[in-house]
C-alpha cells in the first residue's frame, strides 16, 4: 500500500518577468455650461467669499484681504497664473537630463531584467513586490485617451430643430412686443381690420405698421406644402411677416377658396353674403420646414399686411415726386416770370416818370436808391422823391410813412448803392452832412412786375410769393436788367448785402460769341466734376475714419473697464484725435462760403452732399444700388449747379429744395425695392455686409 505523499506541494521555481502596467485615464467629459449657470456659479461664490470677509471685525486684517482678493482677481483677468504655471514648467524641463534613453534605462524603467540576470522569485523578491505596491515609483510616462477620438458605431442622427417659440427668441419677443405697442392691436386681423374700419391717413398707417416686422429671412428659398388636418398645430397669434418669395410660394400652392356651393355673388357685397365656418372637416394647413405651420387665414392675413406696407410705401415715393414735380414747375414758372428776358416786365421803366426813364446809375455818382414796397397802393399817386442821406433815419421815415396813412414793414425796404461804401454812410446818416443823395421809389404789391405769369390772379401766388419766395430775388433781377450786374443790394431789416457782380461765371459776357458760350459751359461742368467728387471724397474719407476709430475707442475702452484702469488719459487721447478732422471741416465750408457766395446755400449744398454719401456708404449694399444711386446723385447734383452758375441770381433756394425731395425720392426708391429685399431674402448680412459690384467669372 502506498503511503501517503507527505511532501510539501511546493510550485516550481517559475521565472516571472515585471512588467509595468498601464492604466488609461480616462478623461470624463463634463457637460459644457451655459452663460446662466456659470453667473449663478460666480454669483454663489462671490457671496460667499463677500460674507466671509465682511466677517473680519480687525479693520487692518479686512483691508488686507480685500487687497488680496483684489490682486488675485487681476492676476486671473490678466492670466498671470497660467504665465507662472507655463514658467515653472519650463524651469522644470530645463533641469532635466535631455540625453536619449539607452537599453539600460529602459530596462531600469520598466524593472525587466535580462535573460542573463534572470532570478527566481524568492522571499526577497516578494518583498520588494510587497515594497513596489506600497510606494509604486513615480514614472514619467503618461497616457492619457484623447476624448475628441472619433467613436466607434454608427453616428448618431442629428437632432431635429424644433421651432422656437416667440418667448424663447428674445429678439424677435422684443420686437414683437414694440410693433403690438406701435400698431395698437395685440394680433394682425386686428390691426388690419381696424385700418380698414377706420381709414386714417398715410402717416398714421406707416406709422401702425412700421413696427411689424419681417421673419425668417433666411428661409425664403425654402418650398412650402400643403396638408389637409383635421387638428393642426398652428403658431397662435404670430405678429411678423414672412419673406415675399416664400408669401408668394404660399399662395400659389393654396387652391381657389370658395366652389360651387359657396361662390361668391358679384351682385351682393362681400359683407352682406352669409359666411358660414366649417367645422368637423380637414383644414389647409401650410407646413414650411423649420418655420412652422399656418393656416389659410394667417397666409390671407400676411398678404394683407404686405400689401398695405407695400401700397403705403408707395404712397409716401408718390407723395415726395409730385412735391418735387411741383416745386420744379414753381421753378420753371419764377425763371419764365421774373428771370427770362421775355417773360420779366421792369419795375423801373413802369414808375420812374417820364422825364427820368433815361434814369442811370453811374459807378462815379454819389446816389443812392432805395425802394419800398406797399400794399394796395396806386403808382399814379406816388413819383420818384429826390433827398440828402443826411435827412435819412428811422425817425423821419416813420413820420413820412405815418402822415401817409401806411405802416411799412422794414423787411420789404431795400437799398440799392452802385458802391459798397456808400451804405457805411446809413449807419450814421443824422451826424453826417454829404451831398450823397438817395432817390426813394415806392412800388405797390400789385405791380405788373410781380405778377406770375399765366397765373396772375391766383390767390395762392400772394402767399407763396410774401411768405416763400419774397421780394429780394424779383428785386435783385430787376436791377440787373436795368443797371447790370453792378452794385450792391442791401436788406433793412436783415441786415444783409447782396452783392450783384457774376463773379466766375457771368453769363451776360458769355452771350457775345459762342466760344464763350462753350467755354462757360466747359468751365461749368469742370467746375460740377471738382465740387462733386472732392465733397464726396471728404465725407467719405472722415465716415471711414471716425468709424475705424469708433471701433478702436470701444474695444480699448471694454478692456479697460474690465481691468479697472483709469480711461480718462484714452478719451483726451481720442479727442485730440478727433480734433484732426475739425480743419478739414471748417476748410470746406469757408470754401462753399466762397464759391456760393451764400452762407445758407453753401450749408444747404454740404448737408446733401452729407445724406447722399452717408447713405451711399451706409446703407448701398446691394449690386443694383451700387451700380445705379451714385450715378443718379450726380445727376441730381450736375442739373442743380447748371441751373444755378448759369443764372447767379435765379431762384435757387426753390431749386435746392427740388433737388432735396428728388433726393430723398431716390433713397426711398433704392431702400424699398432693392434693400429691403435683399435683406429679408439674407443676401445682407453679418457674413456678407456688401454685395461685390462686378461679378467674377472663372476662366
Amino acid at each position: 500500500m502506498d503511503e501517503p505523499d507527505n511532501r510539501t506541494q511546493e510550485s516550481p521555481a517559475v521565472c516571472v518577468r515585471k512588467v509595468r502596467r498601464f492604466e488609461p485615464q480616462i478623461t470624463k467629459k463634463k457637460k459644457v455650461r451655459t452663460h446662466s449657470e456659470r453667473y449663478r456659479e460666480a454669483v454663489r461664490a462671490t457671496h460667499l467669499i463677500a460674507s466671509e470677509i465682511a466677517d473680519i471685525e480687525d479693520e487692518a486684517e479686512f483691508e488686507s484681504m480685500l487687497q488680496f482678493v483684489m490682486s488675485q482677481w487681476r492676476n486671473v483677468r490678466q492670466k498671470k497664473i497660467a504665465e507662472y504655471i507655463e514658467g515653472d514648467l519650463k524651469e522644470a524641463l530645463k533641469t532635466e537630463d535631455r540625453h536619449a534613453f539607452s537599453d539600460a534605462d529602459v530596462k531600469r524603467e520598466f524593472e525587466i531584467s535580462s535573460s542573463d540576470n534572470e532570478e527566481c522569485c524568492t522571499g526577497d523578491a516578494a518583498n520588494s513586490d510587497a515594497i513596489t505596491e506600497k510606494n509604486p515609483p513615480v514614472s514619467l510616462v503618461s497616457i492619457r485617451l484623447n476624448p475628441k477620438a472619433r467613436k466607434v458605431g454608427a453616428p448618431k442622427k442629428a437632432k431635429k430643430k424644433i421651432v422656437a417659440g416667440e418667448r424663447a427668441e428674445r429678439k424677435w419677443y422684443e420686437a414683437a412686443e414694440e410693433g403690438r405697442k406701435k400698431a395698437g392691436e395685440v394680433t394682425l386681423l386686428a390691426v388690419v381690420n381696424s385700418l380698414d374700419h377706420v381709414q386714417p391717413g398715410l402717416r398714421e398707417v406707416q406709422s401702425r405698421l412700421s413696427g411689424i416686422i419681417v421673419k425668417y429671412g433666411d428661409a425664403e428659398s425654402r418650398k412650402p406644402k400643403l396638408h389637409m388636418m383635421k387638428n393642426p398645430v398652428l403658431i397662435q397669434d404670430p405678429f411678423y411677416l414672412l419673406p415675399t418669395k416664400l408669401l408668394e410660394a404660399c399662395i400659389k400652392i393654396l387652391p381657389v377658396s370658395n366652389s360651387k356651393e359657396d361662390a361668391i355673388t358679384i351682385d351682393t357685397s362681400q359683407t352682406s353674403q352669409p359666411t358660414e365656418e366649417k367645422t368637423g372637416k380637414l383644414v389647409e394647413t401650410i407646413v414650411i420646414k423649420d418655420v412652422g405651420s399656418f393656416s389659410r387665414k394667417q397666409i390671407e392675413t400676411f398678404r394683407r399686411v404686405d400689401n398695405l406696407k407695400r401700397i403705403s410705401r408707395e404712397r409716401i415715393e408718390m407723395l415726395l415726386f409730385v412735391v418735387a414735380s411741383h416745386l420744379l414747375l414753381l421753378c420753371f414758372m419764377l425763371h419764365s416770370s421774373f428771370i427770362s428776358d421775355r417773360g420779366s416786365i421792369s419795375c423801373l421803366e413802369q414808375f420812374l416818370p417820364p422825364s427820368a426813364n433815361h434814369y442811370n446809375l453811374q459807378d462815379e455818382q454819389l446816389r443812392l436808391l432805395r425802394i419800398q414796397i406797399l400794399p394796395d397802393t396806386d403808382a399814379e399817386n406816388w413819383s420818384l422823391s429826390t433827398k440828402y442821406v443826411g435827412s435819412y433815419s428811422t425817425s423821419n421815415t416813420s413820420e413820412v410813412d405815418t402822415r401817409s396813412g401806411y405802416l411799412l414793414n422794414p423787411g420789404l425796404n431795400f437799398i440799392y448803392a452802385p458802391q459798397k461804401s456808400l451804405l457805411a454812410l446809413l449807419e450814421h446818416a443824422d451826424a453826417l452832412q454829404t451831398d450823397v443823395e438817395m432817390d426813394t421809389l415806392l412800388l405797390p404789391k400789385t405791380s405788373r412786375c410781380f405778377e406770375l405769369r399765366w397765373f396772375d390772379q391766383l390767390p395762392l401766388w400772394t402767399l407763396i410769393r410774401d411768405g416763400v419766395v419774397g421780394y429780394d430775388t424779383i428785386l435783385v433781377n430787376q436791377l440787373v436788367h436795368h443797371f447790370g450786374a453792378r452794385g450792391f443790394l442791401y436788406k433793412e431789416n436783415s441786415r444783409v448785402t447782396i452783392d450783384m457782380s457774376y463773379g466766375v461765371f457771368n453769363p451776360a459776357s458769355s452771350a457775345r460769341s459762342w466760344l464763350r458760350f462753350v467755354a462757360m459751359k466747359f468751365k461749368i461742368l469742370h467746375t460740377i466734376l471738382f465740387l462733386f467728387f472732392v465733397i464726396t471724397a471728404l465725407v467719405a474719407f472722415v465716415l471711414l475714419e471716425t468709424q475705424k476709430r469708433m471701433i478702436t475707442f470701444a474695444a480699448l475702452f471694454h478692456n479697460r473697464q474690465q481691468v479697472q484702469n483709469s480711461f480718462a488719459n484714452l478719451v483726451m487721447t481720442f479727442f485730440a484725435q478727433s480734433l484732426v478732422f475739425v480743419p478739414v471741416l471748417v476748410g470746406m465750408v469757408f470754401f462753399l462760403f466762397e464759391l456760393y457766395k451764400d452762407r445758407l446755400l453753401a450749408f444747404g449744398v454740404m448737408t446733401i452732399m452729407w445724406v447722399g454719401e452717408s447713405f451711399s456708404v451706409i446703407s448701398v449694399r446691394t449690386r443694383l444700388s451700387q451700380a445705379y444711386f451714385p450715378p443718379l446723385f450726380f445727376c441730381l447734383f450736375t442739373l442743380f449747379h447748371i441751373y444755378l452758375f448759369s443764372f447767379p441770381f435765379g431762384f435757387s433756394y426753390v431749386a435746392l429744395a427740388a433737388m432735396c425731395v428728388l433726393l430723398l425720392q431716390l433713397m426711398l426708391f433704392f431702400w424699398n425695392c432693392f434693400e429691403i429685399p435683399a435683406l429679408n431674402r439674407g443676401e445682407i448680412s453679418r457674413v456678407c455686409p456688401r454685395e461685390q459690384l462686378f461679378l467674377l467669372f472663372p476662366l
